[in-house]
């Protein structure tokens, strides 16, 4: 009859154990980082989207202001009413 040596086998078994806490504690650890970075993208891409919006803003209020239509209005060459439009050719 065949003795199982049970201090060998408690031994590989606690040895498996540990690899498995390892791979689960790597495993979690990467997803960690993976997320972390995940994170910081997109704390980023709000922070350019708030500045954006500022300037995005900043346009729209220029853009309702009467001087500045009446400014791009002449850029394009449109005349107001009752005003004549000249052309000047060398």
């Amino acid at each position: 009859m065949s003795r199982i040596r049970w201090d060998r086998a408690a031994r590989g078994g606690m040895i498996a154990v540990l690899a498995l806490i390892a791979y689960l504690w790597i495993t979690g650890l990467a997803g960690l980082l993976a997320r972390h970075a995940q994170a910081e993208r997109g704390l980023a891409q709000v922070h350019r989207l708030a500045a954006e919006n500022r300037t995005l803003l900043a346009e729209e209020h220029a853009l309702t202001q009467r001087a500045t239509i009446l400014a791009r209005a002449r850029q394009l060459g449109m005349v107001g009413r009752g005003e004549q439009s000249f052309i000047i050719t060398h």
